[in-house]
């Protein structure tokens, strides 16, 4: 199901946007990971540490 309007990548984790898909792990404790797909099928990841977030950085696939 696609949601009606578009959202932030940090409003609503493991939902479908009008970009694409966002999903939220937590590992442990203190660290969480994010991942976003986009329509174009390209894959970005950052990870939250005590906090902190990392940029998004895109990962190349084939």
């Amino acid at each position: 199901m696609f949601v009606d309007k578009t959202q932030s990548l940090d409003n609503k984790p493991n939902t479908s946007s009008n970009y694409g898909f966002l999903e939220t792990i937590a590992i442990n404790e203190v660290t969480i990971k994010q991942t976003f797909v986009d329509f174009q099928s390209r894959f970005f990841i950052r990870i939250c540490n005590n906090g902190t977030w990392t940029d998004w950085k895109q990962i190349q696939t084939t």
